[in-house]
C-alpha cells in the first residue's frame, strides 16, 4: 500500500530557511523544496501532528501555513521523474544515478543527493563550479571545507589534483560524500566528519569552501593557516551585501582578491596567500 503524505506550504524569508528545514527534520518531515516564498516540507500523514508544526514555526516567527493531503503515489518515481540534472557551461553536467549522461561536456559528475548540500542547483555550488574551470589543479592538494555531496572534491580529482580531502561537520553529508566518491571512481580523495579543528596537519595550494558567511568569518584564519604562500581560496556560500566583510577580513590575512563571480543575489571570491 502506497503512504500518505501531507504536503505543508510555509512562508517565510530566506535567512529562515536553512532554521525552518532543520526544525521540520527534527519533528519527522521527510522531503524539502525551496520556494520563492518560502518552503515546501512533506510528512508522512500518520506523522503530522499540527500542534507540533505550529510550535516548531513559532520559532521562526512563523505562523502562516497551508496543508494539502497528496494522493498516494509511488514516491521514488515521481521525484526521479522530476529531478533536473545540472549543466554548467560547456564545462560540467552533474547528473544522479537514475540519469544518463548529455555529449559535448568536459566532465560528468555522479551526484546521488540524499539529505546533503551541493547537486549544482544552488546558485553557489555553480559559481564554484565555474571559479574552478579557471584554476590549474594539478599536481595540487586540495582541502575542501563544508563539501556536503563531495562535488567540488570530486571535480578537484577530475581536473588533475594530487590529493584532495573533504571535510563536513554533518554525519549525512559524510556518508553521502564518500557513497559519491566511490559512485564516480574518483581517488585520492580523503572524506572526514567535522570542522576547521579536523584538517589534518599540513599546507594546502588551494582551498575551497561553499558556506555560509558566518563560519566563513569564523574560520578564514585557520584557512589562511593551511594556505601555502601563492596557494589559492575559493569561497561562496554567501549574498553580494556579505562581500565587503569577507574582502576585508581575507586582506587581515593576507589574502589577496584575485576574481569575483556573480549569479542572482549570490557571490564567489577567489583569494590568494600573498605572505606566510
Amino acid at each position: 500500500m502506497k503512504a500518505e503524505y501531507v504536503q505543508v506550504q510555509i512562508e517565510l524569508p530566506e535567512h529562515q530557511k536553512e532554521v525552518a528545514i532543520a526544525l521540520l527534520a527534527s519533528i519527522g518531515f521527510e522531503a524539502f523544496e525551496e520556494t520563492e516564498q518560502g518552503l515546501i516540507a512533506c510528512i508522512g500523514r500518520e506523522s503530522f501532528e499540527e500542534e507540533r508544526l505550529n510550535n516548531m514555526l513559532e520559532v521562526v516567527n512563523c505562523t502562516s501555513f497551508r496543508t494539502q493531503l497528496l494522493p498516494p503515489q509511488n514516491w521514488n518515481a515521481t521525484w526521479e521523474a522530476q529531478y533536473p540534472s545540472v549543466f554548467v557551461d560547456d564545462f560540467c553536467q552533474v547528473i544522479p544515478t537514475f540519469r544518463q549522461p548529455r555529449p559535448g561536456f568536459e566532465h560528468c559528475l555522479i551526484i546521488d543527493p540524499k539529505m546533503s548540500f551541493g547537486t549544482g542547483h544552488h546558485e553557489t555550488t555553480r559559481l564554484m563550479i565555474r571559479m574552478m574551470r579557471q584554476l590549474d589543479f594539478s599536481r595540487c592538494r586540495v582541502l575542501d571545507m563544508g563539501c556536503g555531496t563531495g562535488i567540488l572534491a570530486i571535480l578537484a580529482a577530475k581536473l588533475g589534483a594530487e590529493a584532495v580531502t573533504g571535510i563536513d561537520i554533518d554525519p549525512w553529508s559524510y556518508e553521502n560524500a564518500r557513497e559519491n566518491v566511490q559512485l564516480n571512481g574518483s581517488g585520492p580523495i580523503d572524506i572526514r566528519q567535522g570542522d576547521a579543528r579536523s584538517i589534518p596537519p599540513g599546507e594546502y595550494d588551494l582551498i575551497l569552501a561553499n558556506i555560509n558567511r558566518n563560519v566563513l568569518l569564523a574560520d578564514m584564519p585557520v584557512y589562511a593557516q593551511h594556505l601555502k604562500a601563492g596557494g589559492k581560496l575559493l569561497i561562496s556560500g554567501f549574498y553580494q551585501t556579505d562581500v565587503p566583510s569577507l574582502l576585508q577580513s581575507a586582506q587581515a590575512l593576507g589574502l589577496r582578491h584575485a576574481h569575483a563571480l556573480k549569479e542572482a543575489d549570490w557571490a564567489a571570491l577567489l583569494f590568494e596567500k600573498t605572505r606566510n
